[in-house]
């Protein structure tokens, strides 16, 4: 059979375009010191193991496990011409039976060679480490690049040689044959070993063999194949199993070193409470498949405490926040009051009680006292007066507004009552009551009641005291012109006249 194809496009062809041959010359030189020097601590170290009688130092490689043997024999010539040779033979089955489960060695296949397939992760075209595309029907092991230069559809293959007889097919395995071990239903879309396939190719026609030699072929051709795709099966199986067992094993070994790290805590004064539930490096430390060491804990130890008291922070502070949440809902309420036991207009044209929280006064008492004690009404009532004067800029606000509503001009900042009055042609004895009352349209509609419509004070009742803080305030009129009224940006002019 032809040796397997190098792709061009394999990781040993690539090179870093940022690494110049400088820099490469000196990590060479640099890895080769490193190595010699390693050499020349262990050299000879292994070399006494040939010393001792062949029957004992078979009985101690018998101990080791397939993938132990295949390093021990790249050690040196010596090495691999013992354990390579049809004498140790013994030692490779004793060591494959020392892998629990592991299926036996199919008999088309030598135990070094079965045990490379098996165990080893180097491509066997290219000689890259990790080669995960293997396949055990085919005898194959490559890394990607390889495998697609080695491994093609039946069709392709088929064309190539020029073949016209479909039964070659069946007398090949095919790639990725899991739990199909028919023959029947091999065709041309399937994927072959092409060295293989070529082989079989040169082999097959009948000019090569008699009548009889020809059928003797085919079926120990079919048998053979049948029984390496059920003995893939087997192999995957079994792989799967140890795959299984291993991620069991890691979850035992992660359960105890979170109980290890978790009692060491407890110990030292913490509680498993305070432990974070969803953290993202708190979990990458604890949750690791390594038991707990000393070494380990000194390392990880402040990490995890410095989560936990960050954490005590943050659960401080959201317990902080919710206290003053109450205290500020305890204070809606006694605003509310305050607006709605006298219905005058200074009160009328007040903010709203998302605007006026923010209003120094309000938001000294609501931080005022340990958060944990309630408002009083005695507190909200000694800053009423500072809080009327602090809400003035509302108020000139509300009247700069009627002005502009009557008349379509936005008035000078000194503009006062009688101005206003004067301005729309009314007696100087009509009060601002009376002023508000004249607004009779129903032209103000808010954005959490559409259908709702009202006139000035409708609405600015409906703002201080109905509106859904929770929904984004937008009113017609209000909106375009004065937007600052209830929690909204003024226009440059109107700011600059405040």
């Amino acid at each position: 059979m032809e040796k397997p194809k190098i792709s061009s496009s394999s990781r040993i062809f690539r090179v870093d375009p940022d690494e110049d041959e400088c820099s490469k010359q000196k990590s060479v030189s640099k890895a080769g010191t490193k190595r010699l020097a390693n050499r020349d601590r262990d050299v000879g170290r292994l070399a006494h193991l040939l010393d001792m009688p062949l029957d004992i130092f078979f009985e101690i490689a018998s101990q080791l496990k397939p993938v132990d043997i295949l390093c021990l024999s790249r050690v040196s010539k010596d090495f691999r011409t013992l354990l390579m040779s049809k004498n140790a033979r013994h030692v490779w089955i004793a060591a494959r039976r020392n892998v629990s489960g592991l299926p036996d060695c199919p008999s088309d296949l030598a135990e070094p060679r079965y045990a490379f397939l098996i165990f080893e992760r180097y491509c066997e075209a290219c000689g890259v480490g990790k080669a995960v595309k293997v396949d055990y029907a085919l005898r194959v092991r490559f890394c990607g690049a390889c495998w697609k230069a080695n491994v093609k559809k039946g069709i392709v293959l088929k064309q190539q040689l020029k073949l016209r007889d479909e039964g070659i097919y069946t007398l090949l395995p095919i790639a990725d044959s899991i739990g199909n071990a028919d023959l029947g239903v091999h065709n041309g879309s399937d994927l072959y070993y092409e060295p293989e396939f070529t082989m079989i190719a040169k082999q097959h026609p009948p000019v090569l063999f008699g009548k009889g030699l020809l059928e003797e072929f085919v079926k120990g051709r079919r048998a053979l194949v049948k029984e390496r795709q059920i003995q893939n099966t087997a192999i995957i199986q079994w792989e799967s199993q140890i795959r299984q067992q291993k991620q069991a094993e890691e979850r035992n070994i992660q359960q105890r070193r979170r109980e290890a790290i978790e009692a060491k805590l407890i110990e030292e004064g913490y509680s498993k409470d305070e432990f974070p539930v969803l953290d993202d490096e708190w979990e990458r430390m604890v949750d690791q498949p390594r038991e707990l060491t000393a070494r380990i804990w000194s390392r990880i130890g402040p990490e995890l405490r410095g989560i936990i008291e960050r954490e005590r922070e943050e659960k401080a502070a959201v317990i902080l926040k919710q206290k003053f949440r109450i205290r500020r809902f305890q204070l809606r309420h006694l605003y509310q009051q305050f607006l709605y036991s006298e219905r005058t207009l200074t009160k009328k044209t007040m903010p709203c009680f998302e605007d006026a929280a923010d209003l120094p006064c309000l938001k000294a008492l609501i931080f005022s006292a340990d958060p944990a004690e309630d408002l009083t009404y005695e507190e909200f009532n000694a800053v009423t007066e500072t809080l009327v004067a602090e809400a003035e800029k509302y108020k000139r606000l509300f009247k700069q507004y009627l002005v502009f509503k009557i008349t379509g001009e936005w008035p000078d900042q000194g503009a006062t009552v009688k101005k206003l009055l004067k301005a729309l042609n009314l007696p100087e004895t009509t009060t601002m009551e009376a002023f508000t009352g004249m607004d009779r349209s129903n032209n103000f509609r808010c954005s959490c009641n559409p259908v709702f419509g009202a006139s000035l004070g409708q609405i600015l009742f409906h703002l201080q005291y109905e509106h859904d803080p929770t929904v984004p305030l937008s009113i017609k009129m209000f909106s375009k012109y004065i937007p600052q009224l209830v929690r909204m940006t003024l226009p440059p002019m109107a700011t600059n006249k405040l």
